[in-house]
């Protein structure tokens, strides 16, 4: 079992974020919803969304991996919320799968992170991190598949972490 960090805020795409977490579940990992407050968070089309735990009581050692949904309310917060990003750069530093689908994939540029190039709505898969662009509720199952074959490889060794400022 591994426990996969969602990070979110006001605004995140609940579409995709509700269909990552269940994924995730389904294939016996224990995803957790981190946001900037305890509670809930509202979704792109104003919905609640759970949190399990705010940003600020938690670590990112205690989570195999991360993940960031798109929505563009959501990932402003988080662009501008620097324990969100060094949270992101942390888990990269440690090796861990990092994914981000829709405008998510902004915070891993912010993290420093060296994120793979990504033509159109693809996946494209490196090093333990897995990207599309696609998102606002249309995220693909191959980036569904991709993100839990590099958490099941539970460490991205491959990548250079020198690079990483965390």
């Amino acid at each position: 079992t591994r426990k996969i960090a969602v990070l979110a805020a006001d605004g995140v795409d609940g579409t995709g974020t509700r269909r990552l977490v269940e994924v995730l579940r389904d294939q016996g990992a224990i995803p957790e919803v981190l946001a900037p407050v305890d509670g809930t968070v509202t979704t792109s089309n104003d919905a609640d969304l759970d949190v399990d735990r705010a940003i600020a009581t938690v670590s990112s050692v205690l989570y195999d991996a991360v993940v960031i949904p798109a929505g563009e309310e959501s990932v402003r917060t988080i662009l501008a919320d620097g324990s969100m990003v060094n949270f992101v750069a942390e888990a990269a530093k440690h090796a861990k799968a990092v994914g981000a689908f829709g405008n998510g994939v902004e915070v891993l540029h912010k993290a420093g992170l060296a994120v793979p190039d990504v033509v159109a709505d693809e996946v494209a898969v490196n090093a333990g991190m897995v990207v599309t662009t696609a998102g606002d509720n249309s995220l693909p199952d191959e980036f569904l598949t991709a993100f839990v074959s590099e958490v099941g490889k539970h460490r991205a060794w491959e990548r250079d972490t020198k690079v990483i400022r965390a």
